[in-house]
């Protein structure tokens, strides 16, 4: 049996100079890391969190505290557990309503009934806003 030239070439891995590695050795390594990656992945994007992400936009009030945004893609109703990622373009004074379909505008509450403070909205962070059937809640 005749030994391949670069299964034998020796690589030095890591802060540890003593340790080596055959090139067989780490193609193994990293073909079980890209395995991993691809799997973790495939989760990630069949799981029922990411399937629930309606949509994205940035929020705007022409009226203050009544925030209107338009998302994309266009979502056309909410179902309980939906998630839209809303910023929004200015910070709040006091309880907010968000209309995220075309004349549909929901209380956006936190910690499950608490109306937001004022400044509670901080127009640098992006929002994860969750449909419970009646509000948009919101976690600050």
């Amino acid at each position: 049996m005749a030994l391949d030239f670069q299964e034998m070439e020796i690589f030095q891995t890591g802060p540890n100079p003593n340790k080596s590695v055959t090139r067989k050795e780490l193609s193994a390594t990293l073909s079980a890391l890209i395995r991993r990656f691809y799997v973790t992945i495939t989760s990630l994007v069949s799981s029922p969190i990411y399937n629930r992400i309606k949509g994205f936009g940035t929020a705007s009030a022409a009226v203050a505290n009544t925030y209107v945004v338009v998302l994309s893609p266009v979502v056309t109703s909410l179902s309980i557990g939906d998630i839209i990622l809303v910023t929004f373009a200015t910070t709040n004074s006091g309880p907010i309503t968000l209309d995220p379909i075309a004349g549909t505008a929901y209380s956006v509450k936190k910690q499950g009934t608490v109306a937001l403070a004022a400044v509670d909205i901080d127009t640098t962070v992006i929002y994860q806003l969750l449909y419970d059937g009646t509000n948009l809640q919101i976690t600050l």
